[in-house]
């Protein structure tokens, strides 16, 4: 039973008073100096529950100690390319802060390959980057901005987020885990950008299975979210991947310390210095050496355990649908799709349609259809016969109707933001194959007045464009130049060419009429001395 704010953290309290030393030391290091925070977070996780919060806390400080959590870190992950290596497939970082002081973490979901080490090294850093948060990120803000401040704010971007991610299932559900039994409650928002179709899908699934706390911290925001998110923070706090559409994750390995995931981010070489150093100052240095710090992560609760399952199943339905191996991006410009359509004479319904499926994710937005039809593989058949192709919107209702086309080229107006259906029907008994295009047309300021921030970065393309203008015109004179001159010498050599042509063939005519004149007088001789 469930009883008042402050007689639970009271009750709390004086339970933890309770305690033996060894968990009185590991809770120190975890409230920092604001034990009713930290109380009040667990009590938060178990709806202010007294005995529940009690036995979460108690399991999670047993679980600090048997796992030598207060001495994390002091066991760097080494060498340092493996930590490079696990950076680059772990995308996390600090991009900044909110404008009331919350550390902003960016966290690349859909690109994060995680497959450069072993999931013991994954959680350690996991581990170490939520100990350093808790012990030196939160206790320096809260010293800048003078008030408490015990909870971040974190940005996921879903750049990239594909059906493979079901086989990191089992990692992600063991960090999920240890966050939500031993940090609870430490992220205020997550903000959700970059969210392609999967992302909606599986919300779909999973948001029904969350406490209503926890659906209120999770905002999907439109396309990079970065007007929304700078009502929260500076320019110079956003994700890189938010500062302009289409941006992405992008690959930190071209990106040097521009990016917050990177090694040479100034945040990871912070907590990769202190860890170094703290290893030093406790004398870990001599024991250094290449492996892991392996950490048992508790059992999940029935609540955790429900979502995995929910979004396992999900993911594979998903997978299991024809078209969606390989979703349609909105964004895509002209990024044609082939599929094999291979139904045959049969009354089996399945084997006659092929349903594909495009996310709309606002309403307004043109949606451009076109669709070719490539006969059949068998060389003893050919025929006019088309498909049938039948739109439908998110709710079902049909948009339009296709019947015996070999191609077609169409537009309409998105009403409703959904899912959208595309299903074709072949009539034919032999195999053919569809070449099937689809394109979402969105203006993201279509409604709003310019502003400052809309024109800044048009601004700086018009630059950019001027001086590629500029560079071309530069390239186009010295090639027209270049072009004048080699006509210069072109007719100075044909007339070169024709002078001497002309010469010797004057030269020729009088040497042959020389040779006449010669010959005619040899003759002449010759015939004198025979009448003599």
């Amino acid at each position: 039973m469930a009883v008042a704010p402050q007689d639970a953290i009271k009750q709390l309290s004086a339970l933890m008073d309770q305690v033996d030393e060894p968990l009185k030391r590991t809770f120190q290091n975890m409230h920092q100096g604001y034990p009713t925070a930290t109380l009040s977070r667990f009590l938060k996780a178990r709806e202010w529950s007294v005995a529940k919060a009690h036995k979460m806390l108690m399991d999670c400080l047993d679980w600090r100690i048997q796992n030598h959590i207060d001495d994390i870190l002091t066991k760097p992950i080494i060498p340092a390319e493996l930590y490079r290596g696990v950076r680059d497939s772990q995308l996390i970082g600090l991009s900044g802060y909110s404008n009331e002081g919350l550390p902003v973490f960016a966290i690349g979901v859909g690109l994060s390959t995680l497959d450069k080490a072993s999931v013991n090294y994954y959680v350690q850093s996991h581990i170490q980057i939520n100990e350093y948060r808790d012990r030196v990120i939160l206790p320096a803000a809260t010293k800048n901005y003078g008030r408490h401040i015990g909870t971040c704010v974190k940005v996921l971007d879903m750049t990239g987020l594909k059906l493979s991610a079901l086989s990191h299932i089992k990692l992600l559900t063991i960090i999920s885990t240890v966050d939500d039994l031993n940090y609870p409650e430490k992220t205020e928002t997550y903000y959700v950008v970059n969210a392609p179709y999967v992302f909606s899908a599986c919300w779909k699934v999973v948001k029904p299975l969350l406490q209503e706390r926890t659906r209120r911290k999770v905002q999907v925001l439109q396309g990079c979210g970065r007007n929304e998110l700078l009502k929260i923070m500076d320019y110079s706090s956003l994700p890189h991947f938010c500062r302009r559409e289409n941006y992405g994750s992008s690959r930190i390995s071209s990106a040097g310390a521009d990016v917050c995931y990177s090694l040479d981010h100034p945040f990871h070489q912070q907590l990769y210095n202190y860890i170094k150093q703290q290893a030093l100052s406790q004398e870990y240095v001599s024991l250094l050496k290449q492996g892991s710090f392996h950490v048992d992560v508790p059992g999940a609760d029935i609540e955790g355990t429900n979502i995995v399952k929910a979004l396992e199943s999900e993911l594979h339905k998903i997978g299991s649908h024809d078209g969606l191996a390989h979703p349609l991006n909105e964004r895509e410009r002209g990024n044609s799709r082939r599929l094999e359509n291979s139904s045959r004479r049969s009354s089996r319904w399945r084997d006659a349609l092929r349903l594909l499926r495009s996310w709309v994710p606002y309403e307004g937005d043109m949606v451009y259809v076109s669709f070719v039809v490539v006969k059949s593989d068998t060389p003893w058949h050919y025929s006019n016969d088309g498909v049938d192709l039948v739109v439908k919107g998110p709710h079902g209702d049909q948009i339009h109707d296709f019947r015996d086309k070999t191609s077609e080229k169409f537009e309409f107006l998105v009403q409703r933001s959904g899912l959208h259906r595309f299903c074709f029907t072949n009539k034919s008994p032999y195999h053919e194959t569809i070449d099937f295009d689809v394109h979402v047309s969105h203006f993201t300021h279509y409604n709003e007045h310019a502003k400052d921030e809309h024109l800044a970065p048009l601004l700086e393309q018009i630059a950019k464009l001027e001086e590629a203008l500029y560079n071309i015109q530069f390239e186009q004179h010295w090639l027209e130049a270049q072009t004048d001159r080699q006509a210069l010498v072109n007719e100075a050599m044909s007339r070169r060419a024709i002078h001497k042509a002309l010469f010797e063939s004057a030269a020729l005519v009088g040497t042959s009429i020389l040779q006449v004149f010669l010959l005619h007088r040899l003759f002449e001789r010759k015939l004198g001395t025979s009448r003599i």
